[in-house]
C-alpha cells in the first residue's frame, strides 16, 4: 500500500511543478562491506533460564561476509515553502522489510522479507511569525542526536551503541529560533508523539489498549560564534513515553495490567576551531528501546536478548517470595559518543568516533526471560572514515573501518568491517 501511495504523491506533485514552486531532491546510496565476526563465549557457561551448563567453546570460530547493496536511506523527495505554509515529503526503499508473525507458545517469531517502497517524510508547516513554526505529520523527533557520519549499516551514525535516535514518527511540534545578534542564536522543540508501544515477545506480553498520552519531547538549542575561527553549540533533549502491558504466564492467564515507562535526557556540545570539530554527546534513558530506540545487535530481530535487554523485564521478584502475580522491572541505560572532524579543504574530511552504552536492571536478581549478563553489560563502538566530496559535492565517496563489541547478552564477540560508500545527490 505504501508503495502506490508514494506514486500518486509523487505523481500528484509532478503534475502541480508548474502552479507552484517544488525543490525536488533525490540521494542514492550505494556501499560494499567486508565484515567479519569473531565469536567467543565462556567456558562452562551456565544458562540461568535452565541450569544447563554449556560449552560454547567450539563455537568461536570467526566468521566473514562480503555484503553489497543499495542503502535503506537513499531516498528522493521535495519541498514546498510559501510565505506562511510548507510542506515536504521524502520516500525511500527497504530491502528487508518483515511481515512478523508472533508465536507465544513456542515464543518465536516467523518472518518474510521484501522489497518495499517507504514514505520516511511527510509534513506540513505553518510559519507563524519568522520565528515561530508549527508542524503535522511525520519527520525527525526532537530526540535525535547527528553527530557522525559513520557509513556502516548505511549511514547508522553509532545509533546501535552510543547515539541517541530515535527517528522520524507522526507529530504535532511547535519550534521556535532567535538570531541574537550576528553571532549567537537560540531554539526549541516541543512535541507531542506518536506513542511507541512495542511487543514484549518473549516475556509474553501485549499492550492491552490503555493509552492516555501521546509521548512528549522536547529540546532547546544554544550556538555561538566566535568571529570565523571558533564556533560552539548546545543542545538539550528530554522525552516521556508511557503505556501498559498485559502480561501473560506460563498458562496463558493474564495478569496486570503493567506500566511501562520509557524516559530519556541528553546532551551534546560541539566546538569547532578553524578546520577542526570536536562534537561529545551524552545521554541517560529508562527502558530505551521501549521509549522508541533501536539499541542492539543492528542486525537482529526486536526479539533478540541483545534488543530485549534495553526493554524492561518481568519477573517474580527474589526479594519477595509470596509474589505470585509478578512486576515490571526497568532498566536503565547510560550512552554516549566522542566525535572528531578535521576538514583541511572543502572537499575532504577526516572522521574519527567513540560510541558506548552501559546498561542495568533495577534488581540484579531478576532472572525471569533475560540474562544475568544484562545487568552491567558494556558495548563500544569506534570507527574512521575519509569523506571525498567531488563534481561540486554532488558524488560522495567514503572508505571507513569500523568496529563494534556487541559482546554481554548477545555475546556475540567483536566485528570488524571495511566498506566503500558510493553517494550521488541532487
Amino acid at each position: 500500500m505504501k508503495k502506490y501511495l508514494c506514486a500518486i504523491i509523487v505523481g500528484l506533485f509532478a503534475l502541480s511543478i508548474g502552479a507552484t514552486d517544488w525543490d525536488f531532491y533525490g540521494s542514492a546510496r550505494m556501499s560494499s562491506w567486508w565484515w567479519k565476526q569473531i565469536r567467543w563465549y565462556k567456558e562452562n557457561w551456565v544458562d540461568v533460564n535452565t541450569g544447563d551448563t554449556i560449552d560454547y567453546k567450539e563455537d568461536s570460530l570467526p566468521r566473514e561476509r562480503i555484503v553489497s547493496d543499495l542503502q535503506e536511506n537513499s531516498r528522493f523527495g521535495a519541498r514546498f515553502k510559501s510565505d506562511k505554509i510548507g510542506f515536504g515529503f521524502e520516500c525511500g526503499w527497504v530491502y528487508s522489510i518483515k511481515e512478523i508473525g508472533v508465536d507465544f507458545e513456542q515464543q518465536r517469531v516467523d518472518q518474510r522479507r521484501r522489497d518495499i517502497l517507504r514514505l520516511r517524510r511527510l509534513y506540513g508547516e505553518w510559519f507563524i511569525t519568522d520565528n515561530l513554526t508549527f508542524l503535522v505529520g511525520q519527520d525527525y523527533t526532537p530526540c535525535n542526536f547527528f553527530p557522525s557520519n559513520q557509513s556502516f549499516l548505511d549511514d547508522a551514525g553509532m545509533y546501535f551503541c552510543g547515539n541517541l535516535y530515535t527517528g522520524r514518527r507522526p507529530m504535532m511540534q511547535l519550534s521556535g529560533n532567535w538570531e541574537l545578534g550576528t553571532s549567537q542564536n537560540l531554539g526549541f522543540k516541543a512535541a507531542a508523539v506518536k506513542l511507541d508501544t512495542a511487543l514484549f515477545v518473549l516475556q509474553r506480553g501485549a499492550p492491552d489498549g490503555n493509552e492516555k498520552f501521546p509521548k512528549i519531547e522536547g529540546s532547546a538549542h544554544y550556538g555561538l560564534n566566535i568571529g570565523e575561527m571558533v564556533g560552539a553549540n548546545f543542545d538539550f533533549v528530554g522525552g516521556l513515553n508511557k503505556y501498559t502491558v498485559q502480561i501473560f504466564d506460563d498458562e496463558g492467564t493474564p495478569e496486570g495490567p503493567f506500566d511501562v515507562v520509557g524516559k530519556l535526557f541528553g546532551a551534546q556540545a560541539e566546538l569547532k576551531i578553524w578546520k577542526i570539530s570536536m562534537t561529545a554527546n551524552w545521554t541517560y534513558g529508562q527502558n530505551l528501546n521501549a521509549y522508541g530506540t533501536h539499541l542492539g545487535n543492528p542486525y537482529g530481530w526486536r526479539n533478540y536478548k541483545s534488543m530485549l535487554v534495553f526493554y524492561p523485564n518481568w519477573g517474580l521478584s527474589p526479594d519477595n517470595p509470596d509474589d505470585t502475580v509478578g512486576q515490571i522491572f526497568n532498566n536503565t541505560t547510560a550512552m554516549g559518543v566522542y566525535v572528531v572532524k578535521v576538514s583541511p579543504f572543502d572537499w575532504i574530511t577526516a572522521e574519527w568516533g567513540l560510541g558506548w552504552t552501559r546498561l542495568n536492571h533495577e534488581d540484579p536478581g531478576i532472572i525471569a526471560e533475560l540474562r544475568q549478563e544484562a545487568n552491567g553489560l558494556r558495548r563500544l563502538t569506534w570507527y574512521g572514515n575519509l569523506q571525498l566530496k567531488l563534481i561540486d559535492q554532488k558524488l560522495t565517496i567514503v572508505p571507513e573501518w569500523s568496529s563494534s563489541d556487541f559482546s554481554g547478552a548477545q555475546r556475540e564477540g567483536l566485528w570488524h568491517g571495511l566498506g566503500l560508500k558510493i553517494q550521488l545527490d541532487t
